[in-house]
C-alpha cells in the first residue's frame, strides 16, 4: 500500500451489534478519494466509489448482522497517486442476543426482592382459586336443595 495519510474507521450504531440488527461502517480520509475499500482480516469486503470530487467520508451499510460478521476491519482508500496505508484496526463484536437498555437496572429505582414478586402472584392465584371452588360449592348446595325440595 502507499504512502498516503490513513484513514479513520468507526461503526454506526457501536463497536458491538445485536444479532440481526443493521450496522454502518463509516471510513474517513484526510484528503479527496476516488475509491474506499472495506476490508476484513485482509480480505475485500466491499467497494464505494467517490460520488463527488471533494468527498472525504464514505458510509457502508450492513446488515443485519450475522455472526460471521464478527472481526478486525480496515479501510483502505484509493487516490489518483495510489492507495493510502490501512486504518487502525476496528474490531467488531455480533452480541448473541439484543442488549436493551431495559436490562441495566436503575439505581433510583428500588429493588423488589424476586421472591416477593412470586408470592403476590401465587397469592392472587390462591385467591382467584377459592373464589371459584366458593362457587361450585354454592352450586352444588343449589342443586342438592333443590333436589331434596322436588322430592
Amino acid at each position: 500500500m502507499g504512502a498516503w495519510p490513513k484513514p479513520s474507521i468507526s461503526a454506526e450504531p457501536g463497536l458491538t451489534i445485536p444479532l440481526g440488527q443493521n450496522m454502518t461502517f463509516v471510513c474517513r480520509s484526510p484528503e479527496t478519494f476516488r475509491l474506499f475499500r472495506l476490508v476484513k482480516e485482509g480480505i475485500r469486503v466491499k467497494d464505494e466509489r467517490s460520488t463527488s470530487p471533494d468527498q472525504t467520508e464514505t458510509r457502508f451499510p450492513m446488515g443485519p448482522v450475522e455472526a460471521s460478521m464478527a472481526g478486525r476491519y480496515h479501510c483502505v482508500y484509493l487516490t489518483s497517486h495510489g492507495w493510502s496505508d490501512h486504518s487502525e484496526a476496528l474490531e467488531l463484536v455480533v452480541a448473541p442476543e439484543e442488549v436493551t437498555q431495559a436490562s441495566v437496572p436503575d439505581p433510583a429505582l428500588p429493588s423488589v426482592p424476586t421472591f416477593w414478586k412470586h408470592t403476590v402472584s401465587n397469592g392472587i392465584r390462591l385467591g382467584l382459586a377459592g373464589v371459584v371452588l366458593l362457587i361450585l360449592a354454592a352450586i352444588l348446595a343449589e342443586a342438592w336443595y333443590s333436589e331434596r325440595k322436588s322430592q
